[in-house]
């Protein structure tokens, strides 16, 4: 299928798909973007090493539409996959879109249809998609803040992400690089890109250098991405490699706060965010049911995990924080912050057990 491109040839919007085993879903996530009701834009599907048939239904996309371009890399992580992307993006904008989910209809019309505001970065709404359940997520706060004054703009997004202030925040894209659209000279000329050395949540340092950077940042009122959830993901379960993905990735966001003066309300809200992180590494490795170790071997990990991060600066902000947290991960920080390990842990491990059944 031959398109003719607009605007002498240039090309609006580059989407970019990383790719890895995702036959089941990939030709509901590729179908999406061609039924876009705008067409000038171009595909880039990138796979990461796949094992299963995607590299056969990539092909088959790219034999049929002139716009579809296909790249295979080894295995290299989310992030490279990305970068690559974007390195060879023709478009004004960049959108990314995973394999699993998909598009709405007018997401790229949408995106042309404000390009006259010249923002940096367009934020839109999504739709979560569990199993057959749908549910829009609105952004009433974001409609807010990405549409009165400037000043400031990146820096309140940039503590919107390290810990929100409410429902609609919680519920949105902004930490996040899909349900966007980002304009590529801006990434380019501020070195914006998914760092390789970050293996878990790789998405918060590229959005927080992005907010650094952006001069502008719109609110679309459009939910433009479903957002597939799904309920059976590995990354719900054991990983003993969390821990020392947490210290990397504490260790360069230490870097990047504190790399230029920043206020008050700025470290607190970084202080909650360490502590998510800390909560993060309970859930998946410290208390873990699959975590076989003796309580005493885990309290040391435990407190050395402290050590190296130098994290318990963060729990003076605990009592502060008691509402934009869940019940039972403040009640366990709040333990660690008064060195109850023993007694949160045999607790925290008998109701993990009986929740997984």
């Amino acid at each position: 299928m031959e398109i003719e491109l607009e605007r002498n040839g240039n090309i609006d919007i580059s989407i970019i798909v990383p790719i890895y085993n995702a036959e089941k879903y990939l030709s509901r996530c590729i179908d999406s973007i061609r039924r876009q009701s705008y067409n000038n834009y171009e595909v880039i599907l990138i796979n990461d090493g796949s094992t299963d048939d995607s590299e056969k239904i990539c092909l088959a996309y790219e034999r049929e539409d002139s716009r579809v371009r296909y790249i295979r890399q080894e295995n290299a992580g989310v992030a490279a996959a990305r970068n690559y992307g974007i390195k060879n993006a023709r478009g004004k904008y960049v959108a990314f879109l995973d394999n699993d989910d998909y598009f709405n209809y007018d997401f790229l019309k949408q995106i042309m249809v404000h390009d006259e505001q010249n923002a940096d970065i367009l934020l839109f709404q999504y739709i979560n998609v569990t199993g057959e359940h749908t549910k829009k997520q609105e952004q009433v706060v974001l409609e807010k803040i990405c549409t009165e004054s400037l000043v400031k703009k990146g820096e309140y997004l940039q503590r919107e992400m390290f810990c929100p202030t409410s429902e609609a925040i919680k519920q949105s894209t902004i930490v996040f690089p899909w349900g966007k659209a980002y304009r590529r000279e801006f990434l380019l000329e501020n070195g914006i890109h998914f760092d390789s050395r970050i293996k878990l949540c790789e998405d918060v340092y590229f959005n927080l250098k992005a907010y650094e950077h952006a001069e502008k940042v719109l609110y679309v009122h459009y939910p433009a991405y479903f957002y597939f959830q799904n309920i059976h993901s590995a990354g719900k379960g054991f990983n003993p490699k969390v821990v020392e993905m947490e210290e990397n990735n504490i260790r360069l966001l230490d870097e990047f706060v504190n790399a230029k003066p920043r206020n008050k309300e700025y470290m607190k809200a970084y202080d909650n965010c360490l502590c998510f992180r800390y909560w993060s590494c309970c859930f998946s490795y410290f208390v873990h049911p699959q975590n076989t170790k003796k309580i005493r071997q885990i309290t040391q990990e435990m407190k050395e995990f402290e050590r190296r991060t130098n994290i318990r600066r963060a729990f003076k902000t605990l009592p502060k924080i008691r509402k934009s947290m869940e019940k039972k991960e403040w009640i366990f920080l709040m333990a660690v912050k008064y060195h109850f390990y023993v007694p949160m842990l045999l607790v925290a491990r008998k109701k993990m057990k009986l929740s997984r059944g």
